[in-house]
């Protein structure tokens, strides 16, 4: 590997090159494919080799969000430290400005007695197997006013179960991107919306 200079490695840390291409970051960023397991899930700054050399696990940064939350100031933290902070920022608004224009449309306050809202379950189809996403994947479902009938956020992956507890859960079918932490998790929103209220699509 030459020795070009690598202003950020990303250590099997999946979604986070989307956030910074989102904000305009032009600088070089490596994908790790060797590296010590003391980096796994790290941001790794100012690598020159793309391997962690030289890098103490200390001075990276943690990308392993948990929750939608999590996943939006993690972001916020890569760019505030290699220099983009205003595009992120702006990024987030824009993500939370669509998030709070689609729920005027479905007309339901967050502040809504989770009672009368939908209950649902994702399910992401696999070959080894259906998977019923957790992590951040509750959170998307509840800023698409409805209710994870089966997981809380930040709860992990299960295996998507043969029976549900209750007939009247919907079950929602969406592509494996809703497993990536990235900020394409805004249209994930929006798919769920659609259809646990269709009546904004008409």
């Amino acid at each position: 590997m030459t020795d070009t200079h690598i202003d950020i490695c990303l250590v099997r840390a999946p979604g986070l090159r989307a956030w910074l291409t989102a904000a305009g970051y032009d600088r070089s960023v490596h994908v790790c494919e060797r590296v010590p397991e003391e980096f796994d899930g790290l941001v790794v700054l100012g690598d020159r080799h793309g391997d962690g050399s030289g890098v103490a696990p200390e001075s990276a940064l943690a990308w392993q969000p948990r929750t939608f939350k999590d996943v939006m100031a993690r972001a916020l933290a890569v760019a505030a430290a290699v220099g983009c902070s205003d595009a992120m920022m702006a990024v987030v608004a824009a993500g939370e400005t669509r998030l709070k224009l689609l729920r005027d449309r479905i007309g339901i306050d967050r502040k809504a007695p989770v009672d009368g809202l939908p209950r649902c379950v994702i399910r992401v189809e696999a070959p080894e197997g259906d998977i019923m996403p957790g992590l951040w994947v509750p959170d998307l479902v509840d800023r698409a006013a409805g209710v994870h009938a089966l997981l809380g956020a930040g709860a992990p992956d299960e295996s998507f179960p043969t029976a549900l507890p209750d007939a009247a859960i919907q079950v929602i079918t969406l592509p494996a991107a809703v497993m990536r932490p990235g900020p394409h998790l805004y249209d994930m929103v929006g798919l769920i919306a659609a259809q646990i209220h269709p009546s904004i699509t008409s």
